[in-house]
């Protein structure tokens, strides 16, 4: 963590030093928007206390204490030595495996104090997991039903086109007749299928732009109106029904007009 603005916390901020503060971003927004926090004075506890006033140092960013479907609290830091507290919370960053790091800060700690007690030591990555579990097996459920919708759509597509090139054999019949070529009726049938599965995806977008708001506490660092959320799956979903699309244009190809005329 650094500071965004004034400075952070020394050794020499101890008990015996003036009583300092250093504020997140979203705490100097709250309390005094458009004002430079630094050098701002506050109590904690309630005004009427005879808690004593500190002085701002600094400011830090908002950190997501909760999890990450909250927005940040407005927090205020200060120094251990000025307000001692019973319980404490140590993060220590490595680049050495959690096991090694964690062997290495129970011995600091016991010789800094021997009966002083590590209660739980776990990784990061370990908490972040677990205050995202109940989003990812919910993620995971809607996201296995679209990989669903989109099958579904895909042999959908892939149906109706069959059975549009079935019932215009005649007509696939009488333009090869009269000097259709292959890629004529190639484009003819994609042109049928691009047209109905445009006309799809706009239904879609809508009914996704109106009900994207149900999974605003699913998402962290993407807007549910991510206009290249809405693109990449638009651009996959007429991927998809163009390749559902070429088997029966290829059908078509194998058209013999004088079967189809005859047929007629």
């Amino acid at each position: 963590m650094h500071a965004l603005a004034g400075r952070l916390f020394t050794a020499s901020d101890d008990e015996r030093a003036p009583l300092v503060v250093v504020v997140s971003r979203g705490f100097a927004d709250r309390y005094w928007p458009g004002q430079d926090a630094v050098g701002k004075r506050l109590k904690l506890g309630r005004f009427e206390s005879d808690a004593p006033m500190r002085t701002v140092i600094g400011i830090v960013n908002n950190v997501q204490h909760a999890n990450l479907a909250t927005e940040p609290r407005p927090v205020v830091y200060y120094p251990h030595a000025q307000g001692p507290d019973s319980g404490m919370q140590l993060v220590v960053r490595s680049r050495s495996s959690p096991a090694a790091v964690a062997g290495a800060v129970r011995d600091a700690m016991r010789r800094l104090d021997p009966d002083l007690p590590a209660t739980e030591l776990k990784p990061l990555s370990d908490l972040v997991q677990g205050s995202l579990m109940e989003t990812a097996i919910a993620l995971s459920l809607l996201g296995s039903f679209a990989l669903l919708a989109i099958l579904l759509a895909a042999a959908g597509v892939y149906g109706v086109m069959a059975y549009a090139v079935a019932q215009r054999t005649t007509e696939f019949g009488i333009r090869v007749a009269l000097g259709a070529s292959p890629s004529d009726l190639v484009h003819l049938v994609g042109r049928q299928g691009l047209t109905l599965t445009a006309a799809g995806l706009a239904i879609g977008l809508v009914g996704a732009r109106l009900t994207s708001s149900a999974l605003t506490q699913m998402l962290y660092g993407v807007r549910p109106s991510d206009p290249i959320v809405y693109l990449s799956t638009a651009g996959t979903l007429a991927a998809i029904a163009l390749s559902a699309c070429i088997v029966p244009a290829l059908r078509a190809l194998r058209v013999d007009p004088i079967v189809a005329l005859k047929a007629q």
